[in-house]
């Protein structure tokens, strides 16, 4: 996501620049595929869209997955 985003920073000829970042984050319904498995710390994990099926842990577990990730990708860039 940031590759060359430093080189294009400072390669600017422009004052000001403004850098958006977006990432996908923890929105549900569909939590399980917002991380990638080897991430999956908390199971089981609800992997159903249809969240009437899944049990109140298991949407718990796929959120807190969500949640590590998010902290491991950002702490992942911003410590590099």
């Amino acid at each position: 996501m940031l590759a060359g985003l430093e080189n294009r920073i400072r390669s600017s000829k422009k004052k000001k620049i403004l850098v958006v970042l977006h990432q996908s984050g923890s929105h549900g319904p569909s939590y399980y595929s917002k991380y990638p498995i080897q991430h999956e710390k908390f199971m089981p994990v609800c992997q159903s869209v249809e969240l009437h099926q899944c049990t109140k842990q298991e949407l718990v577990n796929a959120y807190d997955n969500t949640i590590l990730y998010t902290y491991y990708f950002w702490l992942k860039r911003l410590l590099c």
